[in-house]
């Protein structure tokens, strides 16, 4: 999943969660897993399922129909993004509500599309609360926390590099290594 650089996520408009929004359409990931093959990735100690990534693809499927390929690996980006941003919105006593996710997609037509899905609106709300968080603790401050946070994926998506992420880019990367427990093993 693309994500917009430094400069971009400080003026952050409904333009912005569109790009991030149309990003998410692209080839599937192919690749050997080794590690549970139930889990996806574990964000600071919380678990990622297989089952919720499945349930947030057929959902964004669902969404854009035939218009558009998902790229299962940029799903997992914005999940991973998601729940970094749900951490550091509650380690810095951020509250984040829908209307405000919502509001967010005010006028965006792939973001109407993601939210009238079930399936595909905690995909949209995980784009949202990284925007939110961003906008409520600085662009400096949520790019460093999400280089801090320790993430681990199944080898089947790729690679989350922390550099990456701290650039405002892609996070998951196109390479192979194993996964191992992190933490807690508490459910996302």
């Amino acid at each position: 999943m693309a994500f917009l650089p430094k400069a971009a996520l400080r003026h952050r408009h409904v333009r912005t969660a569109g790009a991030a929004l149309a990003s998410l359409a692209m080839v599937a990931v192919a690749g050997c897993a080794s590690g549970s093959p139930h889990v996806v990735a574990y964000v600071d100690g919380v678990q990622i399922s297989q089952s919720q990534l499945h349930e947030a693809v057929s959902g964004v499927a669902q969404a854009f129909g035939t218009e558009r390929q998902i790229k299962e690996q940029a799903i997992v980006d914005a999940m991973v993004r998601g729940e970094v941003a749900a951490q550091l919105a509650s380690e810095k006593k951020i509250t984040i509500t829908d209307a405000e996710r919502d509001a967010l997609f005010s006028g965006d037509a792939d973001g109407a599309k993601l939210l009238a899905v079930p399936a595909a609106r905690q995909v949209a709300y995980d784009l949202a609360d990284e925007q939110i968080v961003a906008k409520q603790l600085g662009v400096e401050a949520y790019l460093a926390g999400l280089k801090k946070a320790k993430v681990k994926l199944n080898p089947r998506y790729g690679v989350w590099s922390a550099d990456a992420a701290a650039q405002g880019s892609t996070a998951v990367q196109d390479q192979s290594s194993s996964l191992s427990k992190s933490g807690s093993s508490e459910q996302r």
